[in-house]
């Protein structure tokens, strides 16, 4: 199984929940790139409205759509890291979209 990265603001998480997003589908997201994975570990998310973020040329990136959208979203915000997935985490969810580098 290959390694994929969730990231949260919850501390501990047993099960991973689909929770609905900007775009109304309930999804667990997790990614094969850590550094983008860590741009949905903030709790002060405003989600799409933030900024545009992903990957380009092998690099992650995040353009604001405000002044100071990413030190708004991330300043003083801590997260916690989930990569090691297993088939129980998958069972919880009938899709994880994996964006792909």
């Amino acid at each position: 199984m290959r390694k994929l990265y969730h990231v949260s603001h919850i501390a501990n998480l047993d099960i991973l929940v689909p929770h609905t997003s900007t775009h109304g589908k309930p999804y667990v997201y997790a990614t094969e790139c850590l550094e983008l994975a860590l741009l949905f570990g903030s709790n002060k998310s405003y989600g799409d409205y933030d900024g545009i973020y992903g990957i380009k040329d092998g690099q992650v990136y995040f353009y604001e759509a405000y002044k100071d959208a990413f030190k708004r979203r991330f300043y003083g915000e801590s997260c916690y890291i989930y990569m090691k997935l297993t088939q129980a985490h998958l069972s919880t969810v009938k899709l994880i979209p994996v964006l792909k580098l």
